[in-house]
């Protein structure tokens, strides 16, 4: 994705761990960005992440 960002603002985020980040154990986050375009145009962007 090649985005011309001018600026962003993480809105919201979960984060899920057991057992303190041991390899065989779940783990997961997600994060919502606003991002600012240089057009003045402002896009949501999900992330997630899940071992």
């Amino acid at each position: 994705m090649d985005l011309d960002v001018v600026d962003a603002q993480i809105l919201e985020g979960t984060q899920l761990h057991k057992k303190d980040f041991d390899e065989d154990e779940l783990f997961s986050a997600s994060v919502d960005v606003r991002a600012k375009l240089n057009d003045r145009t402002e896009v949501i962007i999900e992330i997630q992440v899940r071992k």
